[in-house]
């Protein structure tokens, strides 16, 4: 799935608020940490952690929870503003709970401490054994049974979770996992890891071969509503050859070229805004809080169209509002 402090991962589902039927829930599950994602790719990793935290927030009661198959008795905290804040505020604003779960051992503590550059790649490879996205896919699957069976964990009320409407988020290896979960096919043919209990996806700076034949083979057979997001800088390193940017760039839209044309399926890349800014973590320059305000947005019209069937926003997806130079397809 991926840790908090970083990408976003996640799932939602219609939820009953006191008083109230309008409500979603959105569980969502975020990437490994951004510094962590930074070495990684500096030294040629690709991050994956084991185990799992869990926060709940519905309706602003707030649990985390040590480790994700242990839920136990939580133990109240307060969260950093940093950990996907501009996503978790704009949907828990549009009427969405959000469910956020973190894997120790790609999170902070990886790189926390004095360490040597050969210690920092040892305690990095030793969070990216590839069963270790397996494990996550594992996480993600035992949150969405735990929210079926438990009536309440701490302060949130789980029985006002329609488990029936689930969705899935996630940024960078967060994607990974949303790609898998929707119906990747690794080797063409079958997909092992699919998930048929989530409705929608939402995949930010997801990744897939550069192919287009290679990309549909792999993506070809996911059926449900996916939101591909994107920007034509996302991933491209500084001073960077335009052979190596045109790659970047097919290697970031590979989720949505491969993806089949049944009109659930949609492309958002914005003009400008680096890899990270789709952590959703706050960002202080003007242009970048314009562009995640632009996410949050389409986000939020995405999750409304595809979980609670609302004709005005899937009216509004005809024509989001964005900036002059953003890209918005659909098939």
């Amino acid at each position: 799935v991926g840790s908090q402090t970083g990408a976003e991962m996640g799932f939602l589902a219609p939820l009953a608020a006191r008083g109230s039927v309008d409500r979603s829930v959105l569980v969502v599950a975020y990437r490994a940490s951004a510094v962590l994602e930074e070495l990684a790719e500096e030294h040629g990793f690709e991050v994956a952690a084991p185990r799992a935290k869990v926060v709940d927030e519905v309706d602003g009661n707030l649990a985390m929870h040590e480790h994700l198959t242990h839920w136990g008795i939580p133990r109240p905290r307060t969260l950093e503003a940093r950990q996907a804040a501009r996503w978790v505020a704009a949907w828990t604003a549009a009427g969405i709970a959000v469910i956020r779960l973190e894997h120790p051992g790609s999170d902070a503590a990886v790189y926390r401490g004095p360490a040597t550059p050969q210690e920092r790649d040892a305690r990095v490879r030793a969070g990216i054994a590839p069963e270790q996205v397996l494990a996550r896919i594992a996480d993600v699957g035992f949150v969405a049974d735990e929210l079926a069976r438990r009536p309440s964990e701490g302060a949130c009320d789980l029985t006002r979770i329609d488990s029936d409407h689930l969705a899935l988020a996630g940024h960078s290896m967060g994607a990974w996992v949303v790609q898998a979960m929707a119906g990747q096919r690794p080797d063409g043919e079958h997909a092992p890891l699919i998930d048929r209990r989530f409705r929608a996806f939402v995949a930010m700076s997801s990744s897939g071969p550069a192919d287009a034949a290679m990309a549909k083979a792999q993506f070809g057979g996911i059926g449900r509503p996916l939101l591909v997001i994107t920007s034509n800088a996302d991933g491209v390193p500084a001073n960077a050859s335009a052979g190596v940017v045109a790659d970047q760039r097919d290697r970031r839209l590979s989720l949505f070229t491969g993806a089949p044309a049944d009109g659930r399926k949609a492309l958002l890349q914005l003009d400008g805004g680096d890899h990270l800014l789709f952590a959703g973590d706050t960002r202080k320059a003007p242009d970048d809080l314009a562009r995640q305000d632009r996410v949050a947005r389409v986000t939020n019209l995405w999750w409304r169209h595809w979980l609670l069937g609302d004709a005005k926003a899937e009216k509004a997806l005809a024509r989001p509002p964005l900036a002059k130079a953003d890209q918005w397809q659909r098939k």
